[in-house]
This record gives structure tokens, sequence and C-alpha cells, in this order.
């Protein structure tokens, strides 16, 4: 199976090809009427497939040093944010707000959140998927396409956050790296035919999504920080940028029309998802009231007792009454508060 998925080279060959028998030699007269015919598609598959890894090897490269540089520079801590955001404090996760204070302008953040990772083996276990994903697809893709596609996973993964967990921060090349998993799924939706063992090919894809999905949801789940919608996201777009830009073997008529639909559908959810991100306050696709602003509260006056309660604000107003007079205000996971706690008060 693991040699099925790397050579893509000899996969990249329509099987017919492969299997054939050696024809005869052509006749003197064949030759020269082929002469100035273009080269056949096996060649030029053949070529395309040779390009060197510079993306994925450079991409690795950029995150490790990152990493690297920022542990040095501040220790190696447990998951202690390591890499561009270590440089440029409170500059590149990906937010919208943070305590009211509004940030949706700085669209830079929709891509720079993937220098950042929190811990060594957050980072590590992104580099090996995306070696391990992305050299293959880069050999058979080029290195602009490969990288091109990388980032709109990226991005799709930053979309899938404005409506599903605008409230929270998001680092991490994950959506990339989901992106490309998706890809050689595309790969194979196009290319079935022409594939060496797709059928292993489609098992050892779906074992790494289990895999993958077992250790964000159950290795993760201590932290409480996995972003589940970025990993979602870029998974969506690596299918989406597989089918739109990803090579075909046989080109029939019915691919021609699944690009089309494939790029119309691509840039009306990319839109929807960046004008959601943009509304005031912010608010998640299956939430009812818009807020910019979460804490947790003891105070028996206002709830009866001495419990700690949930409460969040959607102005500077509500955020001054509660700020001014309590002194035990902490800060809360709004996850938490959703899924386990509830919210006590909601000043709008």
């Amino acid at each position: 199976v693991i040699s099925s998925f790397f050579e893509l080279e000899e996969a990249s060959l329509p099987a017919r090809r492969r299997s054939a028998k050696v024809a005869p030699e052509p006749e003197e007269g064949a030759v020269e009427a082929a002469a100035g015919t273009p080269a056949p598609p096996s060649a030029l598959w053949r070529r395309c497939c040779r390009a060197a890894p510079a993306f994925a090897l450079l991409q690795t490269a950029v995150v490790l040093g990152l990493s690297v540089a920022a542990a040095e520079r501040q220790g190696w801590l447990l998951d202690a944010e390591l890499g561009l955001e270590s440089f440029l404090p409170g500059s590149t996760r990906l937010m919208v707000q943070e305590d009211c204070h509004d940030l949706r302008h700085q669209a830079w953040r929709w891509l720079s959140y993937q220098f950042t990772h929190l811990g060594a083996r957050h980072v590590g276990s992104n580099c090996v998927l995306l070696l391990l994903t992305g050299i293959p697809l880069e050999r058979f893709h080029g290195t602009l396409p490969l990288a091109f596609m990388f980032n709109i996973g990226v991005f799709g993964g930053a979309c899938s956050y404005f409506v599903s967990d605008i409230h929270g921060q998001v680092v991490g090349m994950s959506g990339g790296c989901y992106a490309l998993q998706a890809m050689h799924l595309s790969d194979l939706v196009i290319n079935w035919q022409e594939r060496r063992f797709p059928r292993a090919k489609m098992c050892f894809l779906m074992l790494l999504i289990l895999a993958e999905t077992t250790e964000s949801v159950f290795l993760s789940s201590g932290s409480g920080r996995t972003s589940h919608a970025a990993h979602i996201g870029g998974y969506a777009a690596g299918l989406l940028i597989g089918v739109l830009m990803g090579r075909s073997l046989a080109s029939p008529r019915h691919e021609q029309a699944l690009r089309a639909l494939a790029l119309l559908f691509g840039f009306l959810v990319a839109a929807s998802c960046v004008a959601w991100s943009q509304t005031w306050p912010p608010r998640e696709i299956w939430e009812e009231v818009r807020w910019c602003w979460a804490r947790q509260v003891r105070n028996s006056t206002f709830f009866g007792d001495n419990a700690w309660h949930c409460i969040r604000c959607s102005n500077a107003a509500c955020i001054e009454r509660w700020s001014e007079h309590q002194q035990q205000l902490h800060d809360v996971d709004p996850r938490m508060c959703a899924a386990v706690y509830g919210w006590d008060s909601t000043d709008l």
C-alpha cells in the first residue's frame, strides 16, 4: 500500500499502456509521418512527475525553523506556542476579535496562522503529514500548483472557522495538511482507472483519516483547543481544489462539468463564509445571539449562590458593568461554557 501511495510516476501512466505488449517496429514512412507530432501523453505525464518536492521541503523547513527558534527563545514548554506568533505576538493567530477588539480587517491572519503551532507534538505531526502526503502530490502536480492548493486548504480551514468556531483562536497548518489528504482522494475520483491499486490507496487514505480523527478527538481533548472546524474546512477545500486543478489522465467531458461545478460551489461557499466573518458582533452559525466577550464570575448577590457562572457581552457598556465592581472575574473557555456549564447571563 505504501509503495502504491508514492509511486506516482508509474501510477500516472494509463493502465492499458502498462499492460500492453511491445508493439512491432513501425515502417519507415510511418516514422516520418509521426516526426512532427507532439509527444504522447504518457511521456508528458512522466516528465510532469519528476518535479522536485521543493514546496513540501521548504514549508517543513520554515515551520520547523520558526518553531525551534521560538522554543530556544522561550523554552521547551508543553503546549507552548511555537512559531511566527512568538516573534509577532498577537498578530498572526486566526481570530476576528479579542475581548470585543475588532480584528476583522486583518485578512493576513487567514493564512499566517499556519506558521504557529502548539507544542512539539503539534508541529511534528503536521510536518510528517505534510511530507507523507505532499511529496507525491508535488511530484505529480508541480511545485507552484501544490503551493497554491495547500494554501487554499489553509484558507478553507479559516472559512470553516468563521462560521463554526469564530470565538476561538486557531494556529497550525492542519487545514493545508488535511487538504493534501483530500487531494489524494479527488485524484482517485478523477483517475481511478489509470491508478495502480486504487482500492488499496483508498483504504490507506481512510485509515489515515481515522488515525488523525482519533488523535484530534481523544489525545487532544484534554487541552480543549483543537479546532475541528479548521480540519473539516481544509479537507473540504482540498476536495474542491483537487477536482478543479487536479491533473486528469483521461479528460472525459463529464470531468469538465465537474470542474465547473467545483469552481462555482467553492466560490459561493468561500464568499459566504468571508461575509459571515465580517458581521459584528460575531456569531457562530448555530448560536442565537451575537457576543464578543466571555468570563466566569462568582456573585452571590446577582445569582443567589456561590457557584461560578458563565457570562458574555456584546458591547463595551456591558463589559464595563461587569469589570468595574466584580472582583471574582476570570477568563473562561467559551466552548466549555457552551457545551458544559451553559450561559447564565447574556447582555446584548
